[in-house]
């Protein structure tokens, strides 16, 4: 009868074929199997043993495919990023400039002054317009300039400036 252990306590190759094979009695498997539960090093030997069969290789050249894939992916996620990035500054921007940030501030800092009589209700409906018109001034210009920013990131390949100039000059008449 063959030895399922060598002297430093492996399993032999004949007690991995014979695993394979199936032809251990159920004392002897359960023997081998309590063994690869901790020897890595045997463990390791097993599983050679049962993926020796090789892989064939790819029928063409992969990489140039995953790293257009990767590069694209990454130039997508800046793209995107650093959009959020000027929109945001563009926000900011637009709402430091048209002195709505400082309004409200100074509304903010200001001491509490007890209610005076409200003015009448025309004063305060032009005062609303004002302000409501002010608002729309400064979003357009703020999409405007948001917009010829963000026109580089999503042009078609096939772009010419000399077709968008002559469209903007037809707009403008």
């Amino acid at each position: 009868m063959n030895e399922l252990f060598l002297n430093d306590g492996h399993l032999t190759d004949y007690a991995l074929s014979a695993l394979m094979g199936g032809t251990l009695d159920d004392l002897q498997r359960l023997e081998v199997g309590e063994h690869l539960s901790f020897c890595d090093h045997c463990l390791e030997r097993y599983s050679d043993l049962l993926t020796i069969d090789t892989l064939e290789p790819p029928s063409r050249e992969l990489t140039p495919e995953v790293m257009q894939r990767i590069r694209r992916k990454k130039w997508r996620t800046s793209v995107r990023r650093y959009t959020a990035a000027v929109a945001a500054v563009a926000i900011g921007s637009s709402l430091w400039y048209s002195g709505l940030l400082s309004a409200m501030g100074d509304t903010m800092l200001q001491p509490h002054i007890p209610e005076q009589p409200a003015a009448p209700v025309s004063a305060q409906q032009d005062e609303v317009a004002v302000i409501s018109e002010t608002i729309q001034t400064t979003v357009d210009q703020w999409s405007m300039k948001v917009q010829s920013a963000a026109a580089s990131a999503f042009r078609s390949p096939d772009y010419r400036p000399d077709q968008i100039q002559t469209n903007q000059m037809e707009d403008h008449q």
